[in-house]
């Protein structure tokens, strides 16, 4: 070991080798902070659908009821009406043997209110199918079902205007799948919450 007289003994710290590689900086952090901000951005989209297709966008549309639906109204004379008759099955066409369905038409909640819309359109757009084909021309279907919504008075004026509002410029297949999720399918805008049950 030599001293050269400069209090350096000859062993240096040999320097760490840096060469080739890039200096540390403030920038070499930012990816890992923007994937943090995508992430959380993806997190948040992700809830706010869960949550928008999650809640009940229904209408509270329906009249209040004069008459409420009772399972026992039938069971008693003359509070019901026969609207349909079927063979008992089996082969059997002994009337006796005939099974009879009863309701009660003074029945006015939010079930019989939707019933009678959803009746209401039914009937309009079969007459008018009906009319539009002895006419010798293909049918405009889509307007069909767009005038027949407008025009049924037994539907709320409220379930008519949602309709009406998205129902513009609506090929057949759109305006019949705009009919079903407004008035039909569970949830759907017009579809009462009793109906849940």
């Amino acid at each position: 070991m030599s001293d050269d007289g400069s209090g350096n003994d000859g062993s240096q710290d040999a320097a760490p080798d840096n060469e080739g590689a890039a200096p540390k900086t403030p920038d070499s952090k930012r990816p890992l902070a923007i994937a943090t901000l995508v992430a959380f951005a993806l997190l948040l989209a992700a809830l706010a659908a869960y949550l928008y297709l999650g809640r009940d966008i229904r209408a509270d549309v329906w009249q209040e009821a004069t008459v409420p639906y009772d399972e026992s109204a039938c069971d008693e004379e003359g509070e019901c009406e026969v609207f349909a008759t079927s063979a008992a099955g089996h082969g059997s066409h002994d009337p006796e043997d005939a099974i009879e369905f009863f309701y009660n038409p003074d029945i006015d909640d939010a079930i019989a209110q939707w019933g009678d819309c959803i009746g209401a359109v039914f009937v309009c757009i079969e007459t008018n199918m009906q009319q539009a084909g002895e006419g010798g021309g293909e049918p405009d279907r889509a307007s069909i079902i767009n005038t027949c919504v407008a025009e049924a008075e037994d539907c709320p004026n409220e379930c008519k205007a949602h309709f009406a509002s998205q129902a513009r410029g609506l090929d057949f297949d759109a305006m019949e799948a705009l009919f079903f999720a407004t008035f039909v399918e569970e949830r759907g805008y017009c579809v009462p919450r009793e109906a849940d049950q």
